[in-house]
């Protein structure tokens, strides 16, 4: 949830109808002998998942598909649109983050376009009129990501400037004034080279790797003993470093550099078998160390393992762990035999890229269309079309 990415232009989009079990092309078929029915599948260079939008770039275009009654997907529509359609804009994009009902894409030009939500000031234009037309924003980021009604972005030091909604004090910005923050305000003392915003929460990584959160303690996702709300980026631990982090509902997961896995926060649904309901100390899951990314969504949690195994854990009740419904304590490989090269989750749906051929493939809810088609939503990793 709420990770920046990397750049894509794509054909016209049309619905995708499920024939058959499928998340493959010919050149890539599973054991179960699945091919895709797409003629022409979407391909990918990166992908960001809202709450209830899915976003994708390839060679400098945004497209994006379900929920826009904010305006999050960028087009002229509103209400739900099950097939991807481009963002209305002639800039030219090569990262993107989307987080709660908001997205952001920088241009090749370095400039900051955010559209979606803006009731808590995400789109830093001074109101609460939310705009499906991108706005522009003062900051030229190196990084960037979003959270529930949050931005976060920094620049080429690693200097933090964030806007948005600071009920919790997500923001990191020192002052326990809460309420919205509606243009671009710098936050104090912070290096961030990661970012990782959660549902009331937000944590990032230095150029060391060294983690820090704020926001909401209650559940023990900014890895603090304290239970009330911390409002300045503090350690999470003195000692560990990580290379890669990811935040969701109440719960913060980072992978280690000997590439074990720490997660922290809500244990409900369970992460950690015999684990206390808020863990608020980063909790090693297992032993092993061949994790390379990291996704948690609201309710679940999925990884990329050594070489691109998809695996997923946590509450499947709508199909999001690849598995038929029903919820998982420990890790499940979606598709034995497939590899992935990208992974996120939002509310109850997965998406990723297969890395043989750049597809994008989603599963879980499709309530408002984030699977990329009509229908019903399924626990089989689904190809999404642009030509059915």
């Amino acid at each position: 949830m709420g990770r920046a990415l990397l750049g894509a232009a794509l054909l016209p989009a049309a619905a995708c109808e499920l024939r058959l079990p499928i998340g493959r092309l010919p050149a890539d078929v599973g054991p179960d002998g699945s091919r895709s029915t797409c003629s022409t599948p979407l391909v990918a260079d990166a992908l960001a998942l809202g709450e209830r939008h899915v976003c994708v770039l390839r060679d400098g275009v945004v497209r994006c598909w379900g929920d826009g009654d904010a305006g999050q997907r960028g087009d002229d529509a509103s209400g739900v649109v099950p097939t991807p359609v481009p963002v209305q804009s002639t800039a030219t994009f090569d990262a993107l983050a989307a987080g709660g009902f908001a997205t952001c894409a920088r241009t090749t030009a370095g400039a900051l376009l955010c559209f979606g939500d803006n009731f808590m000031g995400g789109l830093a234009d001074g109101t609460s009129q939310n705009s499906a037309t991108p706005v522009l924003t003062s900051v030229t980021p190196a990084g960037f990501a979003l959270g529930v009604g949050t931005v976060y972005a920094f620049d080429g030091a690693g200097a933090l400037t964030v806007w948005g909604d600071d009920g919790y004090g997500a923001l990191g910005l020192g002052t326990t004034t809460f309420g919205a923050v509606r243009t671009e305000t710098p936050a104090p003392g912070v290096v961030a080279a990661q970012l990782a915003p959660g549902s009331r929460h937000t944590c990032l990584l230095d150029t060391l790797g060294v983690a820090r959160c704020a926001g909401e303690g209650v559940s023990g996702a900014i890895g603090q003993s304290a239970t009330t709300r911390v409002v300045t980026f503090e350690l999470v631990d003195t000692t560990t470093r990580y290379r890669a982090i990811d935040a969701g509902f109440e719960r913060t997961c980072a992978i280690r550099m000997d590439g074990g896995l720490d997660c922290w926060g809500l244990n409900d649904p369970t992460f950690a078998v015999g684990a206390p309901l808020y863990v608020r100390a980063p909790l090693r899951l297992g032993t092993d160390a061949d994790f390379e990314r990291i996704a948690v969504g609201f309710g679940h949690l999925c990884a990329l393992r050594d070489g691109g195994r998809l695996v997923c854990l946590g509450e499947g009740d709508a199909g999001q762990l690849g598995r038929p419904p029903g919820d998982s304590d420990v890790f499940v490989e979606v598709t034995p035999g497939v590899r992935y090269r990208e992974v996120d989750a939002g509310r109850d749906v997965t998406c990723a890229i297969r890395s043989a051929d750049d597809v994008v493939v989603c599963f879980g809810d499709n309530g408002t269309g984030q699977l990329g088609r009509t229908g019903p939503g399924t626990h089989v990793p689904t190809d999404v079309c642009l030509v059915p």
